[in-house]
């Protein structure tokens, strides 16, 4: 396979760019109720063509980018392999889950002890299961 390249005039963007596009249309959305009331934030996805120049060999692919504009005007971003037909309220929710993820994991290290497991070889690591 010979080099990528692009032989149009179609530019490359940064997410933060794409976010601050015109036609990049953001909607209010409700998520879920929590402890300081409802997450309610400024939402908006798009689908992009992906391309990372430090593996040029992959050929680019295309995916969700899903932005969220925090109440506070902090911005995040994430892309997505969801299916075409992905609704934004289903993407904000996809990018708004990451907590109850990350606080899953940390429950099961510490109930398994992983928590506090060091060990950095493969050998250790099957002591401390066993």
């Amino acid at each position: 396979m010979g080099k990528i390249q692009v032989l149009n005039d179609v530019r490359s963007y940064s997410v933060k760019q794409v976010g601050q596009l015109a036609d990049t249309h953001w909607q209010l959305l409700r998520i879920r109720t929590n402890e300081r009331g409802v997450l309610e934030d400024r939402f908006a996805a798009r689908q992009v063509w992906v391309w990372d120049e430090k593996q040029p060999d992959i050929a680019p692919y295309q995916e969700w980018l899903a932005m969220r504009i925090e109440g506070n005007g902090n911005h995040t971003y994430a892309f997505s392999n969801a299916p075409a037909e992905a609704t934004l309220q289903f993407l904000a929710e996809l990018l708004c889950g990451r907590y109850f993820v990350e606080r899953v994991i940390q429950d099961s290290k510490d109930e398994v002890g992983a928590d506090e497991f060091q060990a950095q070889k493969y050998l250790a690591w099957e002591h401390h299961t066993a």
